[in-house]
């Protein structure tokens, strides 16, 4: 798998710049950290980013092109759809049974910084760091946004 950190707008090792309607999703999010959006649903904060940044998307939950995210590169910018999913580390355990977010960083191969909204009691977009190596059951759908 091809390893893709952000860093200066490059992704180390590609050399290639993150996709601009990427881009624009990861800057609008980060722009959000800390705000509710629309309602504070989970989905809300995907389809307002989308929007901002352009992307076609179709309710309810086809958010661009699906992709294999174990075998395909994961981008920032990229949404994740979860379902009956479980993460359980070490040292954390976190369930997700319907769930929307959105990658802002990849830190690692499966290890992602996302950000979300209605999780863990909190209705704000708030930053989460998970190991995908983790996920013990559920299932994972990531989608490359579109342009419209």
């Amino acid at each position: 798998m091809k390893l893709a950190l952000i860093a200066l707008g490059l992704f180390v090792g590609l050399q290639q710049p993150l996709p601009e309607i990427n881009q624009k999703i990861v800057d609008y999010t980060l722009s959000q950290e800390g705000k509710q959006i629309d309602r504070g649903e989970c989905w809300d904060l995907a389809a307002v980013a989308l929007d901002k940044a352009g992307a076609a998307w179709q309710s309810p939950y086809e958010f661009g092109t699906k992709y294999n995210y174990k075998k395909d590169t994961i981008l920032p910018g990229d949404v994740i759809q979860f379902e009956n999913v479980e993460f359980k580390g070490e040292l954390y355990r976190v369930t997700m049974p319907h769930h929307t977010a959105i990658v802002v960083e990849v830190q690692g191969p499966l290890k992602l910084k996302i950000a979300h909204q209605n999780f863990a009691g909190k209705r704000t977009v708030q930053l989460t760091e998970l190991n995908f190596n983790d996920v013990k059951k559920g299932q994972l759908q990531f989608f490359h946004p579109k342009a419209k």
